[in-house]
């Protein structure tokens, strides 16, 4: 006796009484017909329907700023939508849950600054059919370098920033109608500095730009120095 399955118009000879039937689609009906032949012109003959399961969903995108995490991935076919699980890592506290239908989003609100987090996107499929998942790490960058005017007097300003962690230098520039006037570079372990020789009751912004080994991050103010008395 020789058996045969008939799949998507292909025929497929078995000698067996199983088959392992490859390359089919993701989330695709399929019939399959399955012939056992006694001799050439007698057989009987079994018909399948059968669901392939689809895809999970596979990250195409990941970004992030200080307080936003941006992620793309690939539809799942046939997906009724998606349920995403945002964490702080380590953290005991329950998950987020954030509903999608779309296979993007951006979260943007209580995310914090140079934190770990880790996001586990499900994918729902109507009843009867097992939800597949996928999961990404990510971590925000820090906060830019804020500012603290601390001294203005006719011909000089002091100011400091908050530290950024992870920086290797900062730059700090004087500015006049977005003109740069002074710059320096200053150590990792500094956050305050000194702009002097400047003009009397004149309007600046200063910025400090906190660099790390892959990206810049830049916080700035302005003031008015004062007139003499």
């Amino acid at each position: 006796m020789q058996n045969e399955i008939l799949v998507d118009s292909k025929s497929i000879s078995l000698s067996s009484s199983s088959a392992r039937i490859d390359g089919l689609a993701a989330y695709t009906e399929y019939d399959i017909y399955v012939k056992a032949f006694f001799n050439p012109t007698l057989f009987t003959s079994e018909q399948l329907s059968i669901l392939t399961r689809s895809t999970a969903p596979l990250i195409t995108r990941k970004e992030v700023t200080d307080s936003s995490i941006a992620l793309s991935w690939t539809a799942s076919p046939g997906s009724i939508g998606y349920t995403l699980k945002l964490s702080e890592a380590g953290a005991s506290s329950s998950p987020r849950i954030i509903t999608t239908t779309e296979n993007q989003i951006v979260i943007d609100e209580q995310i914090e600054p140079f934190t770990n987090y880790q996001v586990t996107i499900n994918a729902h499929f109507p009843a009867g059919h097992v939800d597949l998942s996928t999961q990404v790490d990510v971590k925000t960058d820090p906060a830019a370098p804020e500012l603290t005017i601390s001294q203005v007097g006719t011909r000089e300003v002091q100011f400091s920033w908050s530290q950024v962690p992870g920086v290797e230098e900062y730059s700090t520039k004087l500015l006049q109608n977005d003109l740069i006037i002074d710059e320096y570079t200053i150590s990792a372990v500094t956050s305050s500095f000194q702009f002097k020789n400047l003009n009397i009751w004149t309007a600046y912004t200063i910025t400090v730009t906190a660099k790390t080994a892959s990206k810049s991050f830049t916080g700035s103010a302005d003031f008015r120095t004062c007139k003499f008395l």
